[in-house]
């Protein structure tokens, strides 16, 4: 299985439709007005965010033409 990685940096704008999940959380968020669907957040990390924040993600998702799973 083939993974491509990716660094997103900016000022979080918000994150919503979070789901716990088993030692995680999915939800979307924005940065910057970039909006990013199904990520993948551990309970620390998300616990963490605050809106208004700077922040930067390094993460990887599937290599797959839709791109939508990303973990973080």
């Amino acid at each position: 299985m083939k993974f491509d990685c990716v660094k997103v940096s900016g000022k979080l704008d918000y994150v919503r439709s979070v789901l716990p999940m088993k030692g995680c959380y999915k939800a979307k968020i924005s940065i910057d007005g970039s909006i990013i669907p199904n990520l993948t957040l551990t309970n620390k990390i998300y616990e963490e965010l605050e809106v208004g924040q700077g922040v930067t993600l390094y993460g990887m998702f599937k290599s797959s033409s839709k791109k939508e799973k990303i973990l973080v």
